[in-house]
């Protein structure tokens, strides 16, 4: 009986795995990527080098609903606050790409839907190392909270190293994301990845 219950798991992990659709992934990683390029030209020497985080890089990721995540690390003093920083993204973002997507304020991120053929969702975090010259030893970040007067003190990079040698854990939170999608649960999906 367990093995057909393991194997049955297998199967749907599988039938969600996003190599079935690599030709959508590439489309996200070309606009994620110009994205990148955007914010690097925009900000210059007040950043340090945006990368990827989110679901997909944690392999976590189910190929029915999903995003791509870029976080964007800005140096400590290029602005005096977090809402400043966050304010600014989300303007320069919204002047640059207003006619060819949806851009909305979330938690902490800033969400583009970009409507063509299908669908695709990138998610930008605006952040800022935690103290002058920080980030490149710590990588601890600050994010503002569009939600409250507050931040989050985050280390995405430990979050990605955590749960990346766990391959247990991440077909328990692929299994769990894909219930999710299935019964159309409204909570939000990164709670999944901490145990």
């Amino acid at each position: 009986m367990a093995d057909y219950k393991s194997d049955y798991l297998n199967s749907v992990l599988e039938s969600y795995r996003m190599k079935h659709i690599e030709e959508l992934i590439n489309t996200y990683r070309t606009k994620r990527n110009a994205i990148k390029l955007f914010l690097n030209k925009q900000y210059g020497s007040h950043i340090y080098e945006p990368f990827n985080s989110g679901s997909y890089k944690k392999h976590t990721a189910i190929n029915t609903k999903f995003d791509l995540d870029l976080v964007v690390p800005f140096k400590r003093n290029a602005f005096s606050t977090l809402e400043d920083m966050f304010e600014d993204v989300f303007e320069k973002l919204t002047e640059k790409y207003q006619h060819e997507t949806t851009i909305k304020k979330q938690g902490v991120s800033i969400g583009l839907t970009f409507n063509e053929e299908d669908e695709i969702n990138i998610d930008v975090v605006p952040a800022r190392e935690t103290s002058q010259d920080s980030f490149p030893l710590e990588k601890n970040l600050n994010l503002h909270k569009t939600q409250s007067d507050g931040y989050l003190k985050t280390n995405i990079h430990a979050q990605i190293e955590h749960i990346k040698a766990k391959e247990n854990e991440r077909k328990v939170i692929r299994l769990l994301k894909i219930w999710k999608a299935c019964h159309q649960y409204k909570y939000k999906s990164f709670l999944l990845n901490y145990w």
